[in-house]
């Protein structure tokens, strides 16, 4: 179901342009970006918290990369620490 228009925007890039993925995921149509929201476990940085986002596929360009801190591949985004993040 996309949410267009819906005032829930991109964690990345802003955009409006967002569709519900298999119940818990949100995939962005203009930066690409597939993300979701889960419980942090463990963390070694200081770039990740409770509110951080866990990503499946990062946004396509870099600004978009570089305007969050994001859990990919266990790692966070910024400095490449451990961080674990589980839920379902």
């Amino acid at each position: 179901m996309e949410k267009e228009g819906s005032g829930i925007k991109c964690k990345f890039c802003g955009s409006e342009n967002i569709v519900d993925v298999h119940e818990h995921y949100t995939f962005c149509t203009e930066c690409t970006a597939l993300y979701t929201k889960m419980i942090l476990e463990k963390s070694n940085c200081k770039h990740i918290s409770d509110s951080s986002i866990t990503v499946e596929r990062p946004p396509w360009y870099k600004k978009a990369r570089e305007s969050i801190a994001y859990i990919f591949n266990y790692k966070c985004s910024v400095c490449g620490k451990d961080a674990i993040a589980d839920g379902w």
